[in-house]
């Protein structure tokens, strides 16, 4: 009889413990969703298209300025967003201080607060104090120039020169020299190579997706670049 009131007893403080561990589980459970859903109430979303005067509902990049406006590349005009409205800028026939082309591809925000917007045709540097475009193309006969002019991508670099990733290879803008420096140019169909995105490493080192692999680009002791393909 002692025995069996024994592990009577011993069963009841086991089950007893099985009990609280789920009723301390349940508890955990809910105080988990409601404070979830704490989290989730603290946003607020909201559906922003054409209605609420963006350009296109088709958006390619966004950036945010210094300032908190939001810049946003759509197949129809850049737009610049301040949480009120948008401005909206477009190619204007003939006004040579408009941006490039309509349908942009890339905007970037670089370090000193210069919007940068490339499109299908042309790179764009916006100056705010005057609202003008600086507009850059390829020119065949400048070799400063861009590699191409169909912009895809770009990503500043700590020291502040900027790659653009175009539809036949690079182009490195030197700030301060204000030009370009064309790298993996193709001199043909067969072997160009359009960049679709740029990355850089915690090593410094670039990685460039193209429509024919990913290029690896590091630089040796003399600050050269050491290039390797991996198709």
């Amino acid at each position: 009889m002692y025995f069996f009131t024994l592990g009577h007893h011993l069963m009841s403080i086991g089950l007893n413990r099985f009990l609280m561990k789920q009723k301390l589980f349940l508890l955990l459970l809910l105080l988990s969703i409601n404070f979830l859903s704490a989290q989730i109430d603290k946003y607020n979303f909201r559906d922003i298209n054409i209605s609420n005067g963006l350009s296109n509902n088709t958006i390619t990049s966004i950036k945010e300025d210094k300032f908190g406006q939001i810049w946003l590349g759509t197949s129809n005009g850049l737009n610049k967003y301040n949480g009120k409205k948008f401005t909206v800028y477009r190619n204007v026939p003939r006004d040579k201080f408009s941006v490039s082309n309509s349908e942009i591809n890339d905007v970037l925000v670089d370090k000193e607060g210069n919007v940068w917007a490339g499109t299908i045709n042309g790179l764009n540097r916006y100056n705010p104090k005057k609202n003008t475009f600086k507009r850059f193309y390829r020119s065949p006969t400048n070799r400063f120039s861009l590699t191409n002019s169909l912009i895809i991508c770009s990503l500043e670099m700590p020291e502040g020169n900027i790659w653009f990733g175009t539809a036949n290879g690079v182009s490195i803008y030197d700030k301060k020299k204000d030009r370009f420096k064309r790298f993996l140019q193709g001199n043909s169909n067969k072997n160009s190579k359009s960049i679709h995105d740029i990355y850089r490493d915690k090593e410094n080192r670039i990685w460039l997706a193209t429509n024919k692999g990913i290029i690896k680009v590091a630089f040796d002791k003399n600050k050269k670049f050491v290039v390797k393909e991996y198709t």
